[in-house]
Formats: C-alpha cells, structure tokens, sequence
C-alpha cells in the first residue's frame, strides 16, 4: 500500500532517537518529548515551496497521526506543526 498525504498534511518519517542514562538505553517511545526531527515522505495539497519530499524538518508530535506502511513507521503532521527545516 502507498500512503500519501493529503490536503493541509505532511508525511514524515521520524527519526529514531535513544538516550543513554547510566548505561541504560532509553528508546524514544518512552521518552517525553514534543518535538522531533523527521524527513518529509509527501507533501499534501497545500502547496508550499519550502517543503518537498525528501527534506528534513523539525515539527511538534502534538497532533500527529502514526500510521504503518510496509514496516515503516510514517506520522501524518499538519503543516502548523512544521517548527524548521535543514
């Protein structure tokens, strides 16, 4: 199955992020936090020259939808929650 997003949506492929405390790995599932680096898998309707596919964003989770697709964990984000962009 394909997924893409549509209208005011971007579809991201977050970035996994471990934590060492002592040793010990914390898995990025556990941890509390709001924002996070992903790349960009599709872009919606909404037509924005600053974000094409294949981009890596910064963006709030608040919000976002997780899906799977093939294995592949992906998170539908609106574009409101785009914080910045490399």
């Amino acid at each position: 199955m394909r997924v893409l997003a549509k209208s005011r949506n971007v579809l991201i492929r977050p970035e996994s992020y471990e934590k060492k405390v002592g040793g010990i790995i914390i898995p990025d599932t556990v941890q509390n936090r709001k924002e996070r680096w992903g790349e960009i898998v599709s872009v919606g309707d909404y037509k924005d020259p600053s974000l094409v596919a294949g981009m890596r964003v910064f963006y709030r989770i608040a919000g976002a939808v997780q899906v799977e697709d093939n294995g592949d964990q992906l998170q539908f984000v609106p574009y409101d929650n785009i914080l910045g962009c490399e």
